[in-house]
């Protein structure tokens, strides 16, 4: 994610939310594309959406290489055997978002 991103910002309350509901099953790692991004909106950004979750700072875009995104926001799913199960670029809807944490908590 980005603080620029407007996507991003529709997204995070929703973030919340899942973590919210389901974080007895659920771990949510905010990733920041920090070399992207400065500090100062990172920092605002994650107070005015109140994270509960780690947000963790990207700086050398190690983790956007890796995972190849091709833009923000990009969630990956990833089973608790540290298996990719998924892939979402961009907002497939909250009902659509659900139904992909739901089947990765069943995985």
């Amino acid at each position: 994610w980005a603080s620029w991103c407007d996507p991003c910002r529709e997204e995070a309350p929703f973030l919340v939310e899942m973590y919210e509901k389901y974080k007895n099953n659920l771990d949510i790692y905010a990733v920041n594309g920090t070399e992207y991004d400065k500090m100062a909106s990172i920092e605002a950004f994650v107070k005015q959406y109140q994270y509960p979750f780690p947000v963790l700072l990207d700086e050398r875009s190690e983790v956007f290489n890796r995972y190849q995104v091709p833009g923000f926001p990009t969630s990956v799913f990833i089973d608790r055997n540290g298996v990719i199960q998924d892939i979402v670029i961009g907002l497939p809807g909250h009902e659509e978002f659900e139904k992909r944490v739901k089947k990765l908590i069943r995985a």
